[in-house]
């Protein structure tokens, strides 16, 4: 499969899932204000937060049921890449930390294994 078949799909999915992640940030930051303890939980928010949209971002960025792998790497990578570059838009500095190389290794292994599901699932589902 060319690249260029699959960019449509890529970028699809990227999008989606940063738009899922800013949805979900938002609706945080709502429950923030009426309830200041919900910070503590924030951590573990944010990682399950990158882990369901990089997943929801590879499933929809999968077209055909190639290469779910290599979908799910580029959309976990693309993600944790423009998220760190919006929320550094936003935030108004530019400092990648160890904690990006930990982000673009968390996008790149649950894109894998969303990929690896995804096509998984939907081979069983055309038998």
């Amino acid at each position: 499969m060319e690249f260029k078949r699959m960019l449509p799909g890529l970028a699809l999915g990227t999008l989606l899932a940063l738009g899922v992640t800013t949805a979900a940030i938002l609706v945080y930051a709502l429950i923030l204000v009426s309830a200041p303890e919900a910070e503590d939980g924030l951590e573990t928010f944010n990682l399950i937060l990158k882990i369901f949209s990089v997943a929801v971002g590879t499933f929809f960025a999968l077209k055909t049921p190639e290469r779910g792998w290599l979908t799910g790497l580029i959309v976990g990578l693309a993600y944790v890449t423009l998220g760190f570059l919006l929320f550094s838009l936003i935030d108004g500095r530019l400092e990648p930390g160890p904690g990006l190389l930990l982000d673009e290794l968390l996008g790149a292994v649950t894109g894998v294994v969303a990929g690896i599901v995804t096509v998984t699932i939907r081979g069983k589902k055309r038998r």
